[in-house]
């Protein structure tokens, strides 16, 4: 049977084990809530950390208590089939190149503190620990703290494997694509959002890791559908765990091939006068929702001021939506200093920005909100979101993230009369 969530997600329940645990999830769930905290230590939001020194020795033990030899060694565990993660080892280090570390035979490693706080966790107090034995099918998935980095020695123990996999459709997408693609799952122990190391990229509609027992919380990515939570109890002992989880496809999906909706509640403009997409008709428009402090997004400028330069003479106007999370132009170009410095080369955003307004607002036919009323009314909550209207108003597709896919979309929209 089928069992729908609130969220608008469902998930096929084949027996009476599944739908005991689709049963089990809101009381994880309360579990979730109840254990919140930050995984980065209370100084998450003092000045920057120095870098970290010190090491530390890892005893690493199998369920018998006898040394492993061979297990990888990392922050992060990533497993997919995408071409970038080919190099990786299945646990590793954020290092430049990613470095994997492997215990020898006495099940013993020592991490450098450098390595465990580089990247992403270089001004953190807690980073993650994954340890994997795949030939063996053991795991741990643990937190490691800068005050352990001294010369101590600590013992971890590894777990049988989990293997947690699920196959991802979407009925609500357009009949000839109801299996998404570019799946991507986050898990992350409860509470524990920011320490989400173990991954699974994959270009087909499912998703795979191995985990410790334990509660953890897993996010569901996919291609033009709606993200969602899902709350998992791995009990000792159990060695798989499989889903089949239909996802609803993200709001703006609803106005495919429709008329596009106005902008509403725009607070301020910059770069030109206000607009209406109803006297855009006959031009092709570039929708990209983003923020400043949105990474990704601030990273994609450049290429869209490429598209702008390229094709604003022969068709295309560009609408860049910054979300209302600034409460003015001027705010947002201050904050956006450090960028056009570093990134865009010294260069301002040559095409229209419309800053939203309304604060966080109810997205029609879902439980989620997004901030400002255009963000909401096209219901977008993953930056950036780049969507094309076409010559006749109509909106067309997602734009894609590779830029040579990107701009063939376009050419292909602006040779439409």
């Amino acid at each position: 049977m089928w069992v729908g969530y609130g969220d608008g997600h469902l998930e096929f329940a084949a027996g009476a084990a599944e739908l005991a645990a689709c049963e089990r999830e809101a009381q994880i769930k309360q579990d979730n809530a109840a254990c919140l905290e930050n995984p980065y230590g209370s100084d998450a939001s003092a000045q920057p950390l120095p870098p970290a020194t010190g090491q530390l020795k890892l005893k690493v033990l199998d369920p018998d208590g006898r040394p492993v030899a061979g297990a990888l060694v990392g922050v992060f565990g990533r497993f997919g089939d995408l071409p970038r993660l080919s190099e990786y080892q299945h646990a590793y280090f954020d290092s430049d190149p990613p470095k994997t570390e492997v215990t020898d035979s006495a099940g013993e490693v020592t991490i450098p503190a450098e390595l465990a706080f580089d990247s992403m966790y270089a001004d953190k107090q807690v980073a993650p620990l994954y340890i994997l034995h795949e030939r063996r099918g053991l795991v741990a998935l643990e937190d490691m703290r800068r005050s352990e980095f001294n010369g101590a020695t600590r013992e971890v123990h590894l777990h049988p494997v989990c293997e947690v996999s699920g196959q991802i459709t979407s009925v609500g997408l357009r009949e000839e694509n109801q299996s998404p693609g570019g799946v991507t799952a986050l898990s992350f122990k409860l509470g524990k959002f920011c320490l989400r190391s173990v991954q699974s990229h994959f270009k087909g509609p499912w998703f795979e890791f191995p985990l410790p027992p334990g509660d953890y919380e897993i996010v569901l990515l996919a291609s033009e559908c709606d993200s969602v939570d899902r709350w998992i109890r791995i009990a000792p002992g159990q060695r798989e765990m499989k889903f089949q989880i239909d996802l609803e496809p993200e709001a703006w999906f609803q106005f495919f091939g429709r008329p596009a909706p106005e902008l509403r509640g725009i607070k301020g403009w910059k770069n030109g006068p206000p607009v209406k997409l109803a006297d855009l008709r006959g031009k092709v428009v570039l929708l990209d929702f983003w923020g400043y402090w949105c990474g990704p997004c601030v990273s994609d400028m450049p290429r869209m001021i490429e598209l702008y330069d390229e094709f604003k003479d022969k068709g295309l106007f560009i609408i860049a939506v910054h979300d209302d999370s600034v409460e003015s132009i001027d705010e947002m170009d201050r904050k956006l200093e450090t960028s056009r410095k570093e990134i865009w080369g010294g260069r301002d955003l040559p095409f229209l920005i419309a800053l939203d307004g309304g604060g966080r607002t109810h997205v029609v036919d879902t439980a989620s909100a997004g901030r400002g009323a255009t963000t909401a009314e096209y219901g977008i909550h993953a930056f950036p979101t780049i969507l094309l209207i076409g010559r006749d108003g109509r909106l067309v597709e997602k734009m894609s993230r590779d830029p040579d896919v990107a701009r063939a979309e376009i050419e292909k929209l602006l040779e439409t009369k």
